[in-house]
């Protein structure tokens, strides 16, 4: 068995980043809710590539006592990742940190295959690396650190981020109420949100992400409910503005499906009918925008429908990989994860 060494993922921090919980309006409501996601996926990737780095260098260590085998491929691949590695901070944007994610994931894939090439030449056993690997991370100061680091700034910002959402979503409400609507089903829904606060806040603490996203989730259910009841209080809303977040939403978790399936391509070489479902998702919505863009919103809507089911088979993709491929189980995980967001999107994809 090929062993899955030197690979990180950020499935899971990407997911968890896509929730909102301001639901109410389209569009960013603060231009640093995008800046602080950005940081925490910079401060994310850092941790990982830090674990990463010192894997290698161990490995590079436990290949080189081997007989009959060659380091020199595989200590320039540690300086490249390295060089890849020391860019991740200086990075202004989410497109270019999803490139960064892509070029480190083919540094680590290349050094893993000459990792494999050493250890034959060597007839090194896997067992052993994997045990010197597992001495070289466990407690390391700099991968303690940048896990600290990551996990302080992330509860920082998510928390900084809960409070601006809730304080947008009291404010729109607050005007529509101004103007006669009547919002007192809405306020009282609001009011619940804010009232998970500490639940999300302990979960920061606890660095869970299952607890994180588990308290997440409950956040979004609600965010549905008061979605559909400011809606109800505001019937002069234009249904394109409603097709238009939708299609923003649905390119969203379009693009996190994209950097997940490039990172499943470096563990599996067949990720099944995920990769042509993706492709047809991304037609379709860009088929939906230029229809709605034309002005010609009923179908719009039904164009969305489209996309609606190309996320339901998504899905229902992901569950197969996940169930079927001899993939590590937070990879699994990561893929159910990443289907349940694809089904609650299609869910919310109704335009009345």
């Amino acid at each position: 068995m090929v062993m899955k060494l030197f690979y990180f993922s950020t499935g899971i921090l990407l997911i968890l980043s896509l929730v909102t919980c301001s639901p109410v309006t389209a569009g960013e409501v603060d231009p640093s809710l995008a800046s602080n996601e950005l940081a925490i996926r910079q401060a994310h990737l850092s941790w990982m590539a830090e674990i990463t780095a010192v894997q290698m260098n161990a490995a590079i260590t436990f290949v080189g006592i081997l007989y009959s085998t060659d380091t020199t491929q595989m200590d320039r691949l540690y300086q490249e990742f390295l060089l890849e590695k020391q860019r991740i901070p200086t990075l202004t944007s989410k497109g270019d940190l999803d490139l960064q994610i892509i070029s480190l994931l083919d540094v680590t894939t290349r050094f893993r295959n000459e990792n494999l090439i050493q250890m034959a030449n060597g007839k090194g056993k896997e067992a052993d690396l994997k045990a010197a690997l597992d001495a070289a991370t466990k407690g390391n100061p700099y991968i303690e650190n940048q896990k600290k680091t990551y996990w302080d700034l992330r509860a920082n910002l998510q928390m900084k981020d809960f409070a601006t959402r809730i304080r947008h979503a009291r404010t729109v409400l607050n005007d529509l109420k101004s103007r006669g609507y009547d919002t007192d089903s809405a306020q009282r829904t609001l009011d619940v949100i804010a009232s998970k606060e500490p639940v999300l806040r302990d979960a920061l603490v606890l660095k869970s992400d299952l607890k994180v996203q588990s308290a997440n989730d409950e956040i979004r259910d609600l965010s549905v409910l008061l979605a559909d009841q400011a809606d109800a209080s505001q019937e002069q809303v234009p249904k394109d503005r409603k097709v238009q977040f939708l299609i923003d939403q649905a390119n969203r978790a379009t693009g996190v499906a994209e950097i997940l399936n490039n990172e499943l391509v470096i563990l599996i070489l067949n990720i099944g009918p995920a990769e042509p479902i993706l492709a047809k998702t991304r037609i379709d919505l860009a088929a939906t925008q230029h229809v709605l863009d034309s002005g010609r919103m009923d179908s719009a809507a039904t164009s969305l429908l489209l996309v609606k089911q190309d996320f339901r088979d998504l899905a229902v993709a992901y569950r197969g990989v996940a169930t079927s491929a001899a993939i590590p189980r937070t990879t699994a995980d990561t893929l159910m994860a990443m289907s349940i967001l694809l089904d609650n999107t299609a869910d919310s994809m109704a335009v009345t």
